[in-house]
């Protein structure tokens, strides 16, 4: 995943590096989870390393949106991924999800991936579900509804509540 993309010369690169990065530096533990620990020619292995690996660009910047068009018409980028939080601190409304700026980027970049066959990507938009089924129903397919931090907490939150629950008696 590469953050605050910016110029579609740079996600050219990033594409290309993925690539030639799994062709190249292929390692033998790499090798044989990805055939399944048979043999397989190595050839086969770069192709479905390659065709395995998601490259995934944020936007979360004014610029990154308006950069959206060129970045989805890339052969090898996978998802365009906009990062709701940084980018409305970008646009100078930070958290403000409901902004009318932020749904026309959200707008615009669904329609890039739709004419590119890209999957739109969508996160920061945590415990906000009427916004999620929105973007869902925009083509949003690859939504960060939350992270690993606030799961762990949440259950701990949990665990901590049913242990001071225990009557002592």
């Amino acid at each position: 995943m590469t953050n605050a993309m910016k110029q579609k010369l740079a996600a050219g690169e990033l594409v290309l590096c993925m690539n030639l990065r799994l062709a190249r530096t292929v390692d033998i533990a790499m090798v044989a989870k990805a055939g399944g620990y048979r043999a397989m020619p190595l050839g086969e292995i770069n192709d479905r390393l390659n065709a395995d690996t998601a490259v995934i660009v944020m936007l979360e910047t004014a610029e990154g949106i308006d950069n959206a068009e060129a970045v989805a018409a890339l052969p090898g980028i996978d998802v365009l991924l906009i990062g709701s939080g940084d980018l409305t601190t970008d646009y100078g409304i930070p958290g403000q999800v409901d902004h009318p700026r932020l749904r026309k980027a959200y707008e615009s970049v669904a329609e890039a991936c739709r004419a590119h066959g890209k999957v739109l990507g969508v996160g920061g938009i945590r415990h906000n579900v009427a916004l999620q089924g929105e973007l869902i129903r925009l083509g949003a397919r690859f939504v960060i509804a939350g992270t690993d931090v606030n799961y762990v907490l949440a259950g701990a939150r949990q665990d901590t509540t049913a242990l001071r629950e225990i009557p002592l008696r």
